[in-house]
């Protein structure tokens, strides 16, 4: 599990806000469900304790540009407010790669896993593991 602290807490804040109203698919439960099993998840990886805490906010945002109104900048202003910004451009840098941009309307012939999977970040590739089990 990952420890809570004053940035994270705004973290989970924010993203809980924009997914607000929110359900799942198939359980019909609330949408922040999924980031927080997903955070969850990546918070218990030991291997990743010398920036876990920014792994575990990008997977409490990973779906906050791609699934809500929130823009690429208003996420970027926001965690330049939360963290300072050695810590917040990489988080920023995560979350945006993990945006899939290739949805299914925008391009039915692509097999958007085959692109996410070309990543050749661990830190990426962990996320995204973590986000199909959840």
């Amino acid at each position: 599990m990952f420890m809570e602290n004053k940035e994270l807490s705004k973290v989970i804040e924010f993203a809980t806000k924009a997914h607000e109203g929110q359900k799942r698919r198939y359980t019909h439960e609330d949408y922040i469900i999924h980031p927080r099993e997903v955070a969850i998840e990546v918070g218990k990886r030991k291997r990743f304790t010398n920036h876990l805490n920014g792994m575990v906010a990008a997977a409490f945002l990973h779906d906050v540009i791609e699934d809500t109104p929130v823009t690429f900048e208003e996420l970027r202003k926001f965690l330049f407010s939360v963290y300072n910004p050695i810590a917040a451009g990489p988080i920023f840098e995560t979350v945006v790669d993990l945006t899939d941009v290739y949805t299914k309307q925008d391009y039915p012939d692509w097999n958007r896993n085959i692109i996410q999977n070309q990543s050749k970040c661990t830190t990426l590739n962990f996320i995204r593991f973590s986000m199909l089990k959840h």
